[in-house]
């Protein structure tokens, strides 16, 4: 799954809407589900077109990880979304 920086609308911990969000069908989860619960929920702004495993196609609006490296996963993203936002604002 591929997301444009430009549709996220926030990034929080994971624990916060994680057992009310994760059977929702405008959830996404990539986490060992049962064994951990995830790092972070990156909300969109707009829902994103995902292919289920059986090829159906669903709209996500949360997405939830698990990183190995939880800072570094945030400044990077926090570094690509600001490198985003100053190149839109040069054209």
């Amino acid at each position: 799954m591929t997301i444009n920086l430009n549709n996220i609308e926030f990034v929080q911990p994971g624990n916060i809407n994680y057992e009310k969000d994760k059977r929702s069908k405008g959830s996404l989860s990539f986490t060992l589900n049962g064994f951990e619960e995830p790092n972070y929920e990156i909300q969109l702004k707009n829902p994103s077109a995902h292919q289920d495993f059986i090829g159906r196609t669903v709209m996500i609006k949360n997405i939830y990880i698990t990183v190995d490296q939880k800072e570094l996963f945030l400044r990077k993203l926090n570094e690509y979304k600001a490198l985003y936002e100053n190149e839109k604002n040069h054209l």
